[in-house]
């Protein structure tokens, strides 16, 4: 089994590539996975389905991991992520909270996004 932090990795890769081939390797068989604008996905069949489905419409063009820390069972990870969906270019930031089950396998991932650019605001 790899540790966590390659583990992750090799989740951001696989969409890079195209390729789901690596998952039921590192996602629990009832893996709880919530996107960052609200839909949620629960087992391992649907969030295969949930991938498939996403690149018949899209591309992941850059997704890269900017800060990684581990507590106990969660591994935090921000990430600046870029895409083509259905014609349309979006890009934000990001960071998702991961959480591992007692076999070292993902359970669970929170993703949380930040709009870009983000705009300093100097009050007086």
């Amino acid at each position: 089994m790899m540790d966590r932090k390659t583990m992750i990795q090799s989740y951001f890769e696989s969409w890079l590539i195209q390729d789901r081939t690596i998952w039921p390797e590192i996602f629990s068989n009832d893996i709880t996975y919530y996107e960052c604008y609200g839909p949620y996905y629960r087992g391992l069949e649907q969030i295969l389905k949930w991938f498939d489905e996403w690149m018949r419409f899209g591309k992941v063009i850059v997704w890269d991991i900017h800060d990684y820390m581990e507590c106990g069972n969660k591994s935090i990870v921000t990430w600046y992520f870029q895409t083509l969906y259905d014609g349309d270019e979006d890009a934000f930031e990001g960071v998702s909270l991961i959480t591992f089950d007692e076999f070292g396998r993902i359970c669970e991932v929170r993703e949380y996004q930040s709009t870009l650019p983000h705009v300093e605001i100097t009050m007086k």
